[in-house]
């Protein structure tokens, strides 16, 4: 009979240490179910511990407005590939082991803001293009960068670095064909 309970137990401690992570919330908030990050802070969000954790850093940044619109012609039409654009600090992602991780974020000490650019539309069209002679099918594609963001540690006592699945969409890409 110990021998059953001793292998129970050990069965037990093997499948609890395998997703030692915090089960506070499993979930992205409703605002951003089936996404990989969410700009949304939830109710959830640990930032107490965040900003125990940061409380003998210095000002790890400067606020400083750098992002301008790109450069180029001011066409007189909707573009080809319309695109959600945001600027806004990502609080939750899920990495690349298919873990829900909180974003370091804090209002006084350290931000992590990155532009994202999500296509409205994915499926091909057919449209025409103001100087080009004849209708195109055009199909508009996420490009992602790979971007290590720094997060919580599950267990809550430190930081460390986590990609988010997938890559972070930072452009909506245009791609014509005939």
């Amino acid at each position: 009979m110990s021998q059953l309970n001793f292998a129970l137990i050990a069965t037990l401690l093997a499948a609890f240490s395998c997703k030692a992570h915090p089960t506070i919330e499993s979930e992205m908030p409703a605002e951003c179910s089936g996404q990989y990050m969410c700009h949304v802070k939830s109710q959830y969000y640990p930032e107490e511990a965040i900003e125990e954790l940061l409380k003998n850093f210095d000002v790890l940044y400067e606020e400083e407005t750098t992002v301008k619109e790109r450069d180029g012609e001011d066409y007189e039409f909707n573009e080809p590939c319309d695109a959600d654009r945001n600027m806004f600090p990502i609080y939750e992602i899920i990495d690349e082991n298919d873990d829900l991780r909180y974003v370091v974020q804090s209002e006084s000490k350290f931000k992590q803001i990155i532009r994202t650019e999500v296509c409205k539309h994915t499926k091909p069209s057919r449209r025409y293009i103001p100087n080009v002679s004849e209708e195109h099918n055009l199909t508009c594609e996420h490009k992602y960068i790979d971007y290590m963001f720094l997060v919580l540690s599950p267990n809550q006592t430190y930081f460390e670095t986590a990609r988010m699945k997938g890559g972070v969409p930072v452009c909506c890409s245009c791609q014509m064909g005939n």
